[in-house]
């Protein structure tokens, strides 16, 4: 199996079409990161958009807007709302319904 950034894994995929690059803007300091008291993990956290740093970069641009805004599109359409409100800035992932769901009767 090949790594994170390797182009045929599904969490590449995913990735990809977020990134602003592509369409030749650079954003800085999108993302926080901050340590998990349960678990002493990092966890990224995003930042309000008022404290992002944007620079254009037109020389890094691969794909054309009207391209890139008909990915949003469809990502829009793809979009879902989660089963379990979380509080601002909460890890997604760290909620009750996340990992393995077994039986209470498989025990």
């Amino acid at each position: 199996m090949g790594t994170v950034d390797d182009p045929r894994q599904p969490q590449a995929r995913r990735r990809h079409p977020h990134n602003e690059l592509y369409v030749g803007r650079l954003v800085w300091n999108r993302l926080r990161y901050v340590k998990d008291p349960d678990t002493g993990k990092r966890v990224s956290q995003l930042n309000p958009k008022s404290e992002w740093v944007v620079h254009e970069v037109p020389a890094s641009r691969i794909v054309d807007q009207e391209t890139w805004e008909a990915v949003k599109g469809r990502q829009k359409t793809l979009a879902y709302e989660p089963a379990e409100a979380a509080e601002p800035g909460a890890n997604p992932l760290n909620t009750r319904s996340a990992g393995p769901n077994t039986c209470s009767r498989a025990s």
